[in-house]
């Protein structure tokens, strides 16, 4: 199937919340962004062999701030991320949207529910974005290094000015 027909179908999708969540592992493909769940984490409708499925994308090798369960300090700067991130990805508010944006699968991440890899807008790793422009944390999988509330704020502020950049 070629890419055309992929991002067809993708389009076509009236009630995303249909879409089967996908249980394999793939290569890089087309997506549709559904939603972005906070710094670290995106839902995305992919259409494989004809099958649109719907993934939970943990980002690998990067931990932003958490949006909940967290100090105020954390939420803000989790939620500043988040907006940032919808923004790169073209997010519309319902639904989600679909603007050149691929994704790579690598493996279940280790509580099993999403799939550990990485989103590609324009090109650009999200991953690699977020560590260039240090709104989140180097991740491997272990313990995560605790936030500061120095670190908190200059995320903050980073991705305020990022998010200022695109609206320009």
């Amino acid at each position: 199937m070629t890419t055309a027909v992929q991002i067809k179908l993708l389009l076509e999708i009236d009630d995303l919340s249909t879409i089967p969540r996908l249980s394999n592992a793939g290569i890089r493909v087309p997506c549709r962004v559904i939603n972005v769940v906070d710094g670290d984490t995106v839902n995305v409708a992919i259409c494989e062999n004809g099958q649109v499925t719907r993934t939970s994308i943990r980002i690998q090798g990067v931990d932003t701030p958490e949006k909940a369960r967290a100090s105020v300090n954390e939420i803000a700067a989790g939620k500043q991320v988040k907006r940032l991130i919808a923004r790169l990805l073209e997010e519309e508010g319902n639904g989600g949207g679909f603007s050149g944006v691929d994704v790579v699968r690598y493996k279940h991440d280790k509580y099993g529910g999403r799939q550990v890899g990485d989103v590609y807008f324009g090109g650009t790793s999200l991953s690699a974005y977020l560590l260039e422009n240090q709104l989140g944390l180097p991740y491997n999988g272990g313990t995560k290094t605790p936030w500061t509330d120095a670190m908190l704020q200059e995320v903050y502020d980073r991705a305020s000015c990022l998010i200022d950049d695109l609206l320009v």
